[in-house]
């Protein structure tokens, strides 16, 4: 899903260390029931969003990819 909400100009082994770090920032913050609890979700939203920008991805995509996550 990831792939297709990032620019294609983006290389793949980028792409991948991309995805494996959101994956280990979601694993971090999860806890139990954590899509009840808002705090947890901003503080998923807002690590998400720091990373995504720091690997040049436009604002509009990063929305974009932490609404489809469901923590957007």
């Amino acid at each position: 899903m990831l792939e297709q909400q990032i620019p294609v100009e983006m290389e793949q082994e980028s792409l991948k260390d991309l995805t494996e770090i959101i994956t280990d920032i979601i694993q971090d913050n999860v806890v139990i029931d954590w899509t009840e609890k808002e705090d947890v979700k901003r503080e998923m939203r807002k690590r998400l969003k720091k990373q995504l920008r720091a690997s040049s991805v436009s604002n509009q995509q990063v929305e974009s990819v932490a609404d489809n996550y469901g923590i957007g």
